[in-house]
């Protein structure tokens, strides 16, 4: 196919025909790890050596070791993320807050102005008379934001 032409071995097996395997197929056989001997008589396979125990629980805790750093990774970039996240949940709370505090009336001595009182009362049993259907009051709704509105711009 390209620049570099494979050698090619012949091994002989007592059966008449003729084996020929290229280097490159030799190689694909042994993994590249394990070196097979090739005898031009007899074909004859490596001997393959069993790791210990002791290499095998090596090995096994290496693994161990890299699978927990991953995890441990893994957990703190989560746990980054929600912290960022609950900052961020926290600054809009504030925000809003702020915002909410501007636009609705400071209650005097705990008690809203009687207009605002009187419009509340009127949405509760709106509310109330119309049970499941809210829509019915949205006029009432109004006049409610209305009153709110004004008496806290009055504020203002």
């Amino acid at each position: 196919m390209g620049g570099s032409a494979s050698t090619t071995r012949t091994l002989e097996i007592e059966n008449p025909n003729v084996i020929t395997l290229s280097d490159k197929v030799v190689e694909r056989l042994r993994g590249q790890e394990q070196s097979v001997p090739v005898d031009h008589g007899s074909l004859s396979l490596p001997a393959f050596v069993q790791p210990s125990s002791l290499q095998i629980q090596r090995v096994v805790q290496q693994e161990l070791d890299e699978n927990d750093k991953r995890w441990e990774q893994r957990f703190r970039h989560i746990n980054d993320s929600q912290n960022a996240q609950n900052r961020k949940v926290e600054i809009e709370y504030k925000r809003t807050y702020e915002s909410v505090k501007k636009l609705l009336p400071q209650i005097g001595d705990g008690a809203l102005s009687k207009i605002v009182k009187e419009n509340e009362n009127n949405l509760l049993d709106c509310l109330a008379k119309n049970n499941g259907a809210p829509l019915n009051c949205t006029d009432t709704i109004k006049d409610y934001q209305r009153v709110l509105f004004q008496s806290t711009n009055q504020q203002i």
